[in-house]
């Protein structure tokens, strides 16, 4: 009816997708999806969440988003000694915690960084500020990897300085995948890597799945319903869903001792499809839907490795096979910690210091790119190199019975060349 990847559909193509979107309407269940996915903003973690924060001075990036107007809302609950925001675009939340203390500051300074943790002097430090946006990462590239890469480490690197209690990192399940050249998923991997350097007495990082109440999906969906092309990648995708408030409660949790959390049990994941035809028929909208493909930013599928049947029902899927053999249920089993095993490897430093010298000397995108995925092959290797050996067997062997026939993504037969290289004797001895 209509190829993908089209910029706009002509009107003998618009009409005709309108009227078999009418037609899907009729036979959907779009209401029943929409309301389950409005719902998701009720949920929270059950029982105390918090860490022992009391006497601290609380210090949060990012905190005049969703998230983190939710995390201070749940921090100025609990005794403190002092709570300070800093974001880059406002100084002020739209919904302001009482209590808390709002700075305007550019986590890609490193000088504004230093002087705001040096005034404030923080115990506690939770990371959220990030580029999110998958769709604007591809086309902000730079502006991605000088915020979610060395924005995070000027925020490491304050907290060493101030000699900080606790350093929380807001990560993304997208950084599941044992490897991708997607920008947005590539920054948050390369934070994560970035956090296993810091030298606190505590560093965690909590993966988010798709945040309903600040829901980029849904924002879109009613803009398209507005007048125009509904654009779904697929009709098969389906997605998980949380809360604003589930991810405060995980990062304040993650406060407690070091690792990586995430919740273990995100629900029944759900249909866009069924989604989107909920929120047109919500609009009263006759806007037709266009399978345009994937586009840049989007994955079309996982590495067929990345969950282990055996491990995947405890673990969750923000955690992959080989995360899985470690992880412990928290939270009264409602939430998964995993241990962050080993240190950057030299190869890792390198590419970093490469991607840092490529954007100060303004380098165009397509070199931000190729570091970024060097970058990302050199953290593979070196998580590969320092997950300890009975672990890396199993994984090996768990890979190589789930690659029966040809691997049709090229980085994903690269991914099995790679683990292949690692579990054979001597492999990755250098772990670059």
């Amino acid at each position: 009816m209509a190829s993908p990847r089209l910029s706009a559909l002509d009107g003998p193509r618009f009409a005709a997708l309108r009227d078999l979107t009418d037609q899907l309407a009729r036979t959907s269940h779009g209401h029943a999806e929409h309301d389950r996915f409005r719902a998701v903003t009720r949920r929270r973690v059950r029982g105390p969440a918090s860490s022992d924060l009391a006497g601290e001075t609380i210090l949060v990036t990012g905190g005049t988003g969703c998230i983190g107007t939710a995390l201070l809302t749940q921090l100025a609950a609990a005794p403190h000694r002092r709570i300070v925001s800093l974001s880059r675009g406002l100084t002020r939340s739209r919904r302001p915690v009482p209590g808390v203390e709002y700075a305007r500051v550019d986590v890609r300074s490193a000088e504004e960084i230093g002087e705001a943790f040096r005034r404030f002097r923080p115990d506690a430090v939770f990371h959220l500020a990030a580029v999110r946006d998958p769709g604007a990462a591809e086309r902000e590239v730079r502006r991605t990897v000088e915020t979610n890469v060395f924005g995070s480490r000027n925020v490491f690197r304050a907290a060493e300085e101030v000699r900080a209690r606790r350093l929380v990192f807001a990560s993304t399940g997208k950084a599941v995948r044992y490897f991708t050249r997607d920008v947005y998923a590539a920054t948050k991997k390369l934070g994560e890597s970035l956090l296993s350097e810091v030298n606190l007495p505590v560093t965690s990082a909590v993966r988010f799945t798709h945040v309903v109440d600040n829901s980029l999906i849904l924002g879109k969906l009613r803009q398209w319903c507005e007048g125009g092309t509904i654009r779904l990648h697929s009709p098969d995708i389906a997605f998980h869903g949380q809360s604003a408030l589930e991810s405060a409660q995980l990062m304040v949790a993650a406060a407690e001792r070091s690792g990586q959390l995430t919740l273990r049990n995100l629900e029944w994941p759900f249909s866009l499809l069924d989604l989107a035809l909920g929120v047109r028929a919500e609009a009263g909208s006759s806007a037709p839907i266009y399978f345009c493909g994937y586009e840049a930013g989007y994955e079309a599928g996982v590495h067929r490795a990345s969950y282990d049947p055996a491990t995947a029902g405890d673990a969750g899927p923000l955690i992959n096979a080989l995360e899985s053999y470690s992880c412990e249920p928290i939270l009264a089993e409602q939430a998964n910690r995993i241990s962050v095993r080993g240190r950057q490897s030299e190869a890792v430093k390198v590419r970093i210091a490469e991607l840092a010298s490529a954007c100060a000397d303004g380098a165009p995108d397509d070199r931000l790119r190729r570091v970024l995925g060097e970058a990302g092959w050199s953290a593979l290797r070196a998580c590969l190199h320092s997950a300890p050996p009975d672990d890396l067997q199993r994984f090996g062997s768990f890979v190589a019975s789930a690659h029966p026939g040809e691997v049709a993504d090229p980085d994903h037969a690269l991914v099995d060349d790679v683990i292949a290289e690692a579990v054979r004797p001597g492999g990755l001895a250098a772990g670059g």
